[in-house]
């Protein structure tokens, strides 16, 4: 398997770049940009869709609900919803809706008007996130005519253990969610306030797109609170496998690209048709063509 040939994700990833000084520079100075929601090309994106209703919710379901619910008024100095003692101690030895006289449902009601009331502070913090985008398909000539800037630029390959290991510290590679729907809280997940920085709700909210999008099959790194507006990851040399260039990629601009990727032993690839398919192949940039030599 070649380093533009693995279509699983689990081995590589790729990013598609466009011919331009940028693209060049984080080949250069070894990083990822990371860009804000207002940047992105999907007006979607980042979408919370509320929170799920209690109107489907069973009656067990209801009963846990309400045992975190209390056990969360019981440490609070303050809490917005009133109850009595007797009812705290109720749902601590037999949480059923029963011991509060018919106010089980009258209390979650309450407590869905809680959490609708911070849909806005939620969406507010959804702009302050921060993404860098990957994709686990090579040489997609679709990819490369959106990305690309219209097939004339190139490909970088990343190897995924080495780039998980290397944003370690700041994130986690996430595989987006494909649906119909955006993410739609419930209200026990909104009651346990840890799982607001848990990466499976991460995943569920900050990695999902609408289901046209899924062409991308995107992974994603996030950042939930940069303390900039756009932030650069530098990693280590060793994430990159190769840069492959589109296949309209002038020799101008191959000529930059190769003098930098000899001189870090980075080897490079060209895209070229397959006869009589709408398929790609890399090809590896051999001796001194483009004034690079071979890697």
């Amino acid at each position: 398997m070649d380093v533009f040939s693995d279509t699983t994700g689990e081995k590589y990833l790729y990013r598609y770049r466009p011919d331009s000084v940028y693209t060049i520079d984080e080949i250069l100075n070894q990083y990822v940009r990371f860009s804000m929601k207002d940047s992105l090309n999907d007006v979607f994106e980042f979408s919370f869709g509320g929170f799920l209703s209690s109107n489907r919710t069973s009656l067990k379901e209801k009963n846990i609900l309400l045992h975190k619910l209390f056990s969360r008024l019981n440490a609070t100095p303050e809490p917005t919803i009133k109850v009595s003692q007797s009812e705290l101690i109720g749902i601590e030895t037999n949480p059923d809706l029963d011991h509060f006289e018919g106010r089980g449902d009258e209390l979650i009601g309450m407590l869905e008007s809680a959490a609708r009331s911070q849909i806005e502070t939620m969406e507010r913090h959804l702009n302050k996130v921060a993404v860098s985008c990957f994709c686990k398909k090579p040489l997609n000539a679709t990819m490369m005519g959106h990305y690309c800037n219209n097939s004339k630029g190139l490909l970088i390959s990343f190897k995924r253990k080495h780039l998980e290991s290397s944003l370690s510290d700041i994130s986690k590679l996430l595989d987006v969610i494909y649906s119909s729907e955006p993410y739609k809280m419930s209200l026990e997940t909104f009651l346990d306030s840890s799982q607001v920085a848990d990466w499976q709700l991460r995943n569920e909210l900050l990695a999902r797109k609408h289901s046209d999008w899924i062409y991308e099959d995107e992974v994603r790194a996030i950042i939930p609170n940069p303390e900039v507006s756009g932030t650069n990851f530098y990693f280590d040399l060793s994430c990159i496998a190769g840069v492959c260039f589109a296949p309209s990629a002038n020799e101008a601009f191959k000529r930059v690209v190769c003098s930098i990727c000899r001189q870090m032993n980075i080897p490079v690839y060209e895209c070229k048709k397959i006869d009589g398919t709408y398929d790609f192949k890399s090809v590896l940039v051999a001796g001194d063509k483009y004034l690079c030599a071979t890697p």
